[in-house]
């Protein structure tokens, strides 16, 4: 025979084995804190490659506008038209802030040995344009060398701080570039560039 004490506790426990009301809140307390954070993950992401595209669209549209220089202008990117080019470019990134937005448009000729090297450039306040003469590194596909025409190069960047995880990822820079042929001519000049 069972003490009246032992007795007592075996009921109690018995009463509180088939107690399931605290359970769901038990499992909440675990899981919100994962769904949570693939919430803010998801945001983020989101976020970063709708940017991502911005950048991308930005850099396709800078190189399109710079190859499109034809015989009414002579052929040559003016300083308005430079200055067009580049606040279409922060047009393109609205409504993202612009204040650290770098913007590189380059004309670059391929020597007979296959060696880029910089014609004219141009850039926004950012950023500094490339110097006449430097030497690039341009993809290998695109190296065809004594070319009847030159290569238009963009390049956009844009510095991405994401808004809840910039304490996990910081600053990430993203980047994305471009390159056409002129469309109406073999070459195109660009007067209004700092380096030309």
């Amino acid at each position: 025979m069972m003490p009246r004490r032992a007795l007592k506790l075996l009921r109690v426990s018995r009463l509180f084995a088939n107690d399931r009301r605290g359970v769901s809140a038990i499992e909440f307390a675990l899981i919100a804190p994962v769904m949570i954070v693939l919430y803010i993950g998801m945001v983020e992401i989101t976020e970063g490659t709708a940017i991502d595209r911005q950048v991308t669209q930005t850099a396709r549209a800078m190189a399109d506008l710079a190859s499109q220089a034809n015989l009414s202008t002579n052929y040559d990117i003016s300083s308005t038209q430079l200055a067009n080019i580049l606040a279409a470019a922060t047009a393109m990134m609205y409504p993202n802030s612009t204040s650290s937005l770098q913007i590189t448009i380059t004309g670059i000729n391929i020597a007979a040995n296959g060696t880029a090297t910089v014609l004219w450039s141009g850039a926004n306040a950012n950023t500094s344009a490339l110097t006449k003469g430097q030497t690039l590194t341009v993809p290998s596909g695109l190296k065809t060398a004594n070319t009847a025409s030159q290569l238009i190069w963009a390049k956009v960047t844009w510095p991405y701080t994401p808004n809840l995880g910039y304490a996990i990822t910081g600053t990430v820079n993203l980047t994305d570039q471009f390159y056409l042929v002129p469309r109406q001519a073999t070459t195109i000049t660009c007067s209004g560039c700092q380096s030309h």
